[in-house]
């Protein structure tokens, strides 16, 4: 699985939905795929002061993408599973170490379905990461 990532792993997000891209989000007609693998540098996970997971992405092709939602539920879990702030804390430190060993973590990144979180523009697909991983070094 890693090599297939590191294979298809793109370092920039431009080079995954091309030039239609605006920051975090796209109109749906103007976009050339919804799914893609794009090569890191480095991850940073998060809880937001709403108490929701986001990730911030330094991409290998120099981009930083910043308070993107982080959707991956296997460590969502583990980290809302944590008895208390303490607990939280530890984790998420642990999780930021593992996903950023050896250097060059993977993230897949895609869009959400179109809406207009104001209702009063038109309906934009928001981005987001759906799963990252650690680079495994051969």
């Amino acid at each position: 699985v890693h090599e297939f990532l590191k294979d298809i792993a793109r370092p920039r997000l431009r080079d995954i939905f091309g030039p239609r891209l605006h920051g975090n989000w796209a109109v749906p007609q103007e976009l050339e795929r919804s799914l893609g693998t794009l090569d890191c540098s480095r991850v940073t996970v998060r809880e937001n002061e709403r108490g929701r997971m986001r990730i911030d992405l330094l991409t290998r092709g120099g981009d930083a993408v910043a308070d993107l939602p982080f959707n991956d539920f296997l460590f969502r879990d583990y980290l809302g599973s944590a008895a208390g702030r303490e607990v939280f804390e530890k984790r998420l430190s642990e999780v930021n170490r593992a996903l950023n060993h050896g250097g060059r973590p993977i993230a897949r990144v895609g869009f959400s379905r179109p809406f207009d979180p104001q209702g009063r523009d038109f309906p934009r697909c928001w981005l987001q990461v759906n799963a990252v991983y650690p680079r495994v070094m051969a």
